[in-house]
């Protein structure tokens, strides 16, 4: 559960253009010469700009290197994109569009990867500390939670977040294959928070486990009608979300003054 947005990270399949990464031992320099996308990454970033293709699971692209040579590291699934999605890619990283440019660029490569979804990396979920915090233990929590709501139906794992986070209050993450996992920022885990704003954020997050996506003219919606519908059976579930938002912006603001 994001502070400003429903989850992001569904269709966040790269960081924002500009961040960077250290390269991994995984990582191999690539042969493109003459490819789209390396004749795109050249034209924009100089003679000295490469294209560097990575076995990452969680990262599709991202952009690092000295300005005067940069390298874009990418999944193998955009290393072979067509010129307009290689055009997309390397304007999105090498320049800084406009917004409404930005939007048909990002427009471009998300429907370019919604066709070759199959050849995405299957996700794993984040590491998570184990769920027994300092304060509060999020098993005991979600045990109130699983009965109270979904009849001790669900099954999940759970664990606090291993670094502090600004903004991420919690998450659901869908693991193929696995069990689904939640993880709470960290930061939650402190005298002040009462038990009851862990049991809605438990609660909005077990909710995604029960009733998943929906697709909309060919996109994921994960706060649909249904969710919203399912989220108010909570009570008083709004001031406990804005309780949970005041709660890490404080917490938040402490750790960064103590550093």
């Amino acid at each position: 559960m994001s502070r400003h947005a429903p989850h992001q990270g569904q269709l966040r399949l790269f960081p924002e253009p500009g961040a960077s990464r250290i390269a991994s031992p995984e990582d191999r320099p690539t042969h493109l010469d003459g490819s789209p996308l390396e004749r795109w990454v050249r034209h924009l970033g100089g003679s000295a700009a490469r294209v560097v293709v990575t076995s990452n699971r969680t990262v599709l692209a991202s952009l690092g290197g000295p300005f005067e040579a940069r390298r874009l590291r990418v999944h193998p699934v955009l290393a072979g994109a067509p010129d307009p999605v290689a055009e997309a890619l390397a304007r999105l990283y090498l320049q800084s569009p406009r917004r409404d440019t930005r939007r048909a660029l990002h427009a471009r490569l998300r429907t370019y990867l919604r066709e070759h979804e199959a050849e995405l990396p299957t996700p794993t979920g984040p590491r998570l500390a184990p769920p027994e915090g300092e304060i509060h233990d999020l098993a005991a929590v979600f045990r109130r939670v699983n009965e109270r709501f979904f009849g001790g139906r669900l099954q999940v794992e759970l664990g606090w977040t291993r670094k502090p986070g600004r903004r991420t209050l919690s998450r659901w993450y869908e693991v193929p294959g696995a069990i689904s996992r939640i993880g709470v920022n960290r930061l939650l885990d402190h005298e002040d928070v009462p038990a009851r704003v862990l049991e809605y954020l438990l609660y909005h997050e077990g909710l995604h486990e029960l009733l998943r996506d929906h697709r909309h003219r060919g996109k994921r919606v994960y706060h649909h009608a249904e969710f919203r519908r399912r989220e108010r059976l909570f009570q008083g579930w709004r001031e406990a979300g804005r309780e949970a938002e005041r709660f890490l912006a404080r917490l938040w603001r402490t750790l960064r003054a103590r550093r």
